[in-house]
């Protein structure tokens, strides 16, 4: 899982561009259960999306150095209303 590779990895706290790349090399875009794996980790209350609070909350588990605004930008990516993630948004980002 993504947690215990960056935990192994001695990397909490790493910035997003280095977390990006490490992410990429182990989960390729073109994978579709590694991308519903990802979407599951940060769907905390299962709901079918990832709203800016469940950011929030894997952010303080995993010590990660975003910024709200860029969760933020992050969402807006996949929906223009800003209001959270399907994983059909995410499906159509990388199909």
């Amino acid at each position: 899982d993504v947690k215990g590779l960056v935990l192994e990895k001695g990397l909490p706290g790493v910035p997003y561009d280095l977390f990006e790349s490490i992410y990429l090399e182990v989960f390729p875009y073109n994978s579709n259960s590694l991308l519903k794996e990802a979407f599951d980790i940060f769907d905390v209350n299962h709901t079918g999306q990832i709203t800016l609070e469940d950011m929030l909350r894997i952010k303080e588990k995993l010590l990660l150095k975003f910024t709200d605004e860029e969760f933020k930008d992050i969402i807006h990516l996949f929906d223009e209303n800003d209001s959270a993630i399907t994983f059909d948004a995410v499906m159509k980002e990388y199909d």
